[in-house]
């Protein structure tokens, strides 16, 4: 609905893509590497096209929900047709290395990735609003894109056979 109550109707259609590709190569008999890329599309969920106003403890405003004025202003007194809006469908491409090596008493096993997002949809926060239950934060649903970069680490330590220790560890950038 709009601000005033009157009914909105909107068409749209999203169309998307994923696929992946993966290489898998034996060393010897303990030691295995693993490659795969992969895209994957994701369009907006409902909430981040349409949120409007107090969601739990916090102020909350969909894609559709809000528009900059003229003067660079955010203003939300209107649902924005999807056509005339620029939302894009998230588009995914991942590549992930990883090498396990395993021995008699355990396994070692490491993995290094990188992640582009087109298009990513976040809360990016816009301030403080006054209420009658105090103050609240108030996010608007934005898009960017974004790079994620990482590496995983894992040591499975087998003591006998009915106690084991497993160590982790994991970095993003």
């Amino acid at each position: 609905r709009e601000r005033t109550q009157v009914p909105f109707a909107d068409n749209f259609t999203f169309s998307n893509f994923t696929a992946g590709l993966g290489y898998v190569q034996q060393f010897n008999g303990r030691t295995t590497f693993r490659s795969n890329i992969g895209s994957g599309w994701r369009p907006p969920n409902m909430a981040e096209l349409y949120s409007f106003g107090q969601h739990e403890a916090r102020q909350l405003f969909g894609l559709l929900r809000y528009y900059e004025d003229a003067e660079g202003q955010l203003q939300n007194d209107r649902v924005i047709p999807f056509g005339q809006s620029g939302i894009r469908a998230e588009q995914s491409y991942k590549w992930i290395n990883e090498i396990e090596i395993q021995h008699a008493k355990g396994r070692f096993g490491t993995s290094v990735y990188a992640n582009y997002i087109g298009n990513f949809i976040y809360w990016r926060p816009i301030g403080v609003v006054g209420t009658l239950r105090g103050p609240m934060p108030t996010y608007i649903f934005t898009q960017a894109n974004a790079f994620f970069t990482g590496i995983d680490i894992s040591y499975d330590f087998r003591h006998d056979t009915h106690w084991t220790s497993k160590w982790g560890a994991s970095v993003i950038w």
